[in-house]
């Protein structure tokens, strides 16, 4: 069987991510999840939900990072990915400008792999936000991308608290203590309040919030912290 260049399947899959972003079309079902970084989200659908701590229940996962993302490798057979995280400080030539007039955004696609899922960063630098998408299933990837929006300046999504800014790897970041996470969610307009867990279970890092990272909330709202934090 005949098989394109890894090379002209990238640059077609490019020129459909980008295409698809002008498209007039008419509005999209109502979203049963939207997620975000700031006030960059993405609109996603029934089969998605938050990951949580390697929750096999789990579908189609999103995940919020602290800082500049690692790439996802794939999930469980048919299982997509969308990580969320910080935006790379460069954008180099293999980034491609969305046809949007609402919002500046540029998209990279990052492998097409022969197994059936493709890997593509989109990259919304004005909010300081990346979306890495590893997509299982035909159409998804220009689904998600053509999804993007920019959240009016009374709403903002929950930045990740509960994790250092590599995730929390040793040898790479401490956990936040509790004026780290106290300027996480002021800095993106919220308030905390640390509180007594609520049950023993808790993240890996010992402690978790009231809204889950990526959650879109009203500017302004309380965002209750559960467990022990270093002062």
């Amino acid at each position: 069987m005949n098989r394109l260049p890894a090379a002209t399947v990238l640059l077609a899959l490019v020129g459909v991510l980008v295409a698809c972003s002008d498209e007039d079309s008419s509005p999209p079902p109502p979203s049963a999840l939207t997620v975000g970084r700031n006030h960059a989200v993405v609109n996603l659908d029934e089969t998605w939900a938050l990951d949580g701590p390697d929750d096999p229940t789990v579908g189609n996962k999103v995940r919020v990072s602290a800082g500049v993302s690692r790439l996802d490798a794939p999930g469980p057979p048919g299982t997509s990915i969308v990580n969320i995280s910080a935006a790379p400080r460069r954008l180099g030539s293999e980034y491609t400008a969305l046809e949007r007039e609402d919002v500046e955004a540029f998209v990279r696609v990052i492998e097409v792999n022969e197994a059936g899922f493709t890997t593509t960063e989109l990259v919304v630098p004005s909010e300081d936000a990346s979306f890495v998408i590893v997509a299982t299933q035909e159409g998804m990837t220009e689904q998600i991308v053509d999804s993007l929006e920019v959240l009016p300046g009374n709403l903002v999504a929950v930045p990740n608290v509960t994790s250092g800014a590599s995730d929390g790897i040793p040898g790479y970041s401490a956990l936040p203590s509790q004026s780290e996470v106290r300027l996480r969610l002021k800095v993106a307009g919220l308030t905390a309040s640390f509180e007594s867990s609520p049950s023993s279970k808790t993240q890996p890092s010992g402690f978790l919030t009231s809204v889950p990272a990526g959650t879109v909330v009203p500017v302004g709202s309380v965002v209750k912290v559960f467990g022990r934090l270093p002062g």
